[in-house]
């Protein structure tokens, strides 16, 4: 009788510790709060490793786009300062030049990504970054200087 006790309060602490930890933070490369269609992945790589992945995204029934900047390999779970950037361009079609309309960003100390950032582009163009600070240095990913045109 008291091992049965023992094993039931064991169990029960730890129904009790499960309901009290947060969950899980979202996955690298997921979509979190980006929602649409995956247009454009792009690894971020130091050192023959990567450390992070741009991942932008396309919502055709909202007419925006959102993009992420996720930890990788070795920065993920490191709180870092990390950055998410979107731009929507005023060109409609690949020009090499993004002359910026709106944008949107998010900049902090992340363990997991930062943004999503969000910009409504229509049939315009867009242009993303983003970076994470490792290795003494901002290490940045880019998409160019536009991209996912109309």
């Amino acid at each position: 009788m008291r091992r049965i006790s023992k094993v039931l309060a064991v169990l029960a602490a730890l129904v009790a510790a499960m309901i009290l930890v947060p969950a899980s933070p979202a996955a690298a490369g997921d979509s979190g709060a980006c929602p649409g269609n995956l247009v454009l992945h792009k690894l971020l790589t130091y050192s023959g490793n990567t450390i992070g992945e741009l991942d932008i995204y396309w919502d055709a029934s909202t007419q925006k786009n959102c993009a992420k900047m996720n930890h990788g390999g070795p920065t993920w779970g490191v709180a870092r300062e990390t950055w998410a950037y979107i731009a929507k361009c005023q060109a409609t079609t690949p020009t090499g030049t993004c002359y910026v309309m709106n944008d949107d960003y998010d900049q902090g100390s992340y363990s997991y990504y930062a943004g999503p950032v969000k910009v409504t582009a229509g049939t315009h163009c867009i242009q993303a970054n983003g970076w994470i600070y490792w290795d003494g240095a901002r290490r940045k990913v880019a998409t160019g200087d536009t991209v996912a045109c109309g």
